[in-house]
């Protein structure tokens, strides 16, 4: 079952004040969720049963049954002693023909003394599945209209709780004392929120009408800010919404509305005030704009006046009856008038500078009372002397970079020719010298061309030496001169094998890696890396480093930092300071302790870190004496540059201050 349904249903046995208004909505409302054609509500307390009333959404033509009014009689009193709803299929019309025929659903509902029944003529399409659905759902509504009650006033329809009703009246004349007393009331405040309170409930009384409303523009579209005789607005009602979209269009026009009205409404107007209306138990409503000043005559025919714009409206609304309109837009321009003056005095006041602030100082009476004002004194003394303090006093500006730990010399190894690694001499931890094999790469292709030069080379040398003898014994020069070119061409062809060869060797003495210095294998599971893996040229096989020497911090800054170092790095060469730049770290492995360094290196180009943002290398130079017991290469460090002295505020805020400069006023200016 849908909630919002019976939500709908609820409203409707709510806010309805008759029977009679009461089924319009209730016929109207299940005839649209159910597609149904035709709806009407019996009343079947005594016989002959009456109708209370009808709808019919899609014609305004009569009613037609398509069975006699004798079988419809029938049906009426079987569903008026029947406790649940149920659906009737026609069969066949008087004239036997049962194509196109509709469906008939009943649904009693039982009022106390009262026996009333809702009919509706269903669209013939509906098949066995959807009859069933819309039988379940009238029950569910019949049972929530079961406990609908007359009212003998104007109840409030948009909040739960309930109004004072009133007996039936028009409205009141305004005299002089009430509108002096009204004036004066709606004028006793500059909060505009309190101003449409004051409105509402005031203009109600001096109006006698059932309910004053004050609206607020808000953009393109006009919210309640006040109702009489509530003390806050629901605005997930219904009724509400359904109220500010009618406020919203009527007040487009810029002109005052009035229902009901001889005028033809326009479309735009007629269905937000239908759906009020289908909500609410108005019979009368009045909506008035409110200008942002008042409207004057133009004396000066040379000069176009600006036509004011609408910043509000007035809601007056009675139950009870109609009223004479001619009789009672006299006292509700009034109202309406000294209303419209309240509001922009209120909403001009709102739009003083720094307003909310002042407001809220004014409200503080504690702040500035006299036996508070010695502690309030003291209190703004110490704001001041703080902000003195953060903008004059200097105090040293550090840069907070991440980097790591790593020995001075160190050397990676990459492979320099494509091979497989066949034999490792060597494991993490490992001391080697300078030149030492730390593994052997075999490659067959290169020994398969070695070998077949060399067989080439064996066989052209070996025809050198044929052509020789041959040449010894032909007597013949002509045939000596041809034996001797072919010699040259032979020549030539064992000199070019010979420089593939020498090239192929070169490539073959690669297999075999050396250490490039003298240290430690620093490379982590060497074994498990390498074993039986095939390089190409540029792999990384190993890591070399003399972990006995000295040793220093790669620290990686981000490039959103490297501008106070480099002017802090120009101001020292300026004025002559040889000191350098002092940096604090502490380490990872021992957070502990905390070490001075010294900046070394700062790299002329940004690059890309791990976590894909722009960095700037930047190397540190340390005593490797302080960290004898805790070397470990690639070890975190945290470490902070020192770069000179800034103001106290600057140096706690620098980050907000460097994005607010980066990402709004740069984007701004």
């Amino acid at each position: 079952m849908n909630q919002a349904r019976l939500d709908e249903i609820r409203n409707i046995v709510l806010t309805s004040r008759d029977v009679k208004s009461f089924y319009e909505s209730f016929l109207a409302t299940v005839a649209r969720m159910s597609k149904a054609r035709i709806g009407v509500a019996w009343d079947c307390t005594h016989p002959p049963f009456h109708p209370i009333c009808q709808i019919q959404p899609k014609t305004a033509q009569p009613m037609q049954m398509a069975i006699s009014e004798q079988k419809h009689m029938e049906l009426l009193n079987r569903a008026a002693q029947n406790s649940r709803s149920f659906i009737v299929q026609i069969r066949a019309d008087e004239n036997g023909n049962s194509a196109g025929q509709p469906v008939l659903m009943f649904g009693p509902i039982r009022r106390d003394s009262q026996i009333e029944l809702v009919e509706f003529i269903l669209p013939n399409d509906y098949d066995q599945e959807a009859c069933q659905q819309v039988l379940e759902e009238l029950d569910e509504f019949c049972s929530i209209a079961s406990q609908f009650e007359e009212k003998t006033g104007c109840e409030h329809p948009i909040h739960t709780a309930s109004s004072p009703t009133a007996p039936t009246r028009g409205i009141r004349s305004l005299s002089g004392e009430s509108i002096d007393q009204y004036a004066h009331t709606i004028h006793g405040s500059l909060d505009f929120k309190e101003t449409a309170r004051t409105i509402a409930n005031e203009a109600r009384r001096v109006l006698d009408c059932d309910r004053v409303s004050v609206a607020l523009k808000q953009g393109s579209k006009f919210k309640l800010l006040a109702i009489s005789g509530q003390p806050s607005v629901n605005r997930r009602s219904n009724t509400v919404h359904q109220l500010s979209q009618l406020i919203t269009k009527a007040l487009a026009t810029e002109q005052a509305f009035w229902y009901p009205s001889d005028e033809q409404l326009p479309p735009q107007l007629e269905q937000p005030l239908n759906a009020y209306l289908g909500f609410s138990a108005t019979r009368s409503l009045a909506i008035l704009p409110i200008f942002d000043r008042q409207i004057q005559e133009n004396n000066d025919p040379n000069k176009s006046p600006q036509p004011p714009k609408v910043v509000a409206g007035l809601i007056v609304e009675h139950c009870n009856e109609q009223w004479n309109r001619a009789q009672a837009a006299p006292s509700i321009e009034t109202a309406s008038r000294h209303a419209a003056d309240a509001m922009r005095n209120a909403l001009s006041h709102r739009q003083l500078f720094g307003y909310s602030v002042w407001r809220l100082l004014g409200k503080s009476r504690v702040v500035t009372a006299s036996r508070n004002l010695p502690k309030t004194v003291a209190f703004f003394g110490v704001l001041v002397l703080a902000i003195i303090a953060l903008t004059m006093v200097p105090a040293p500006f550090t840069l907070h970079s991440e980097g790591i730990l790593l020995p001075q010399t160190r050397r990676k190894v990459f492979a320099e020719i494509d091979g497989q690694v066949a034999q490792i001499d060597v494991q993490h931890g490992s001391q080697v010298a300078e030149g030492e094999t730390l593994l052997t790469l075999t490659n067959f292709d290169l020994q398969d061309q070695l070998e077949q030069i060399s067989g080439e080379i064996d066989a052209l040398s070996q025809r050198l030496k044929s052509n020789k003898a041959l040449r010894l014994e032909n007597r013949n020069s002509n045939d000596k001169e041809a034996m001797l070119d072919n010699d040259g061409a032979i020549k030539s062809q064992i000199e070019s094998l010979e420089k593939r060869q020498t090239t192929i060797q070169s490539k073959l003495s690669k297999l075999s890696v050396d250490s490039p210095i003298n240290g430690e294998i620093i490379t982590w599971d060497v074994s498990d890396r390498l074993r039986n893996r095939p390089v190409t040229v540029g792999d990384l096989l190993l890591e070399v480093a003399d972990v006995d020497g000295d040793w220093e911090i790669e620290l990686n800054l981000p490039d959103r930092r490297i501008g106070h170092l480099l002017r802090e790095l120009k101001t020292q060469k300026e004025t002559g300071n040889n000191q350098g730049i002092k940096v604090t770290y502490q380490l990872a492995a021992d957070p502990s302790r905390k070490f001075t360094g010294q900046l070394k290196q700062v790299a002329q180009a940004t690059q890309l870190t791990a976590d894909q943002k722009q960095g700037v290398k930047v190397v540190v130079e340390i005593d490797t004496n302080d960290i004898d017991d805790t070397r470990q290469a690639r070890s975190g460090v945290s470490a902070k540059i020192h770069c000179g002295y800034e103001p106290l505020g600057y140096v706690w805020l620098h980050d907000i201050f460097e994005f607010v400069q980066a990402e709004i006023l740069f984007r701004v200016w």
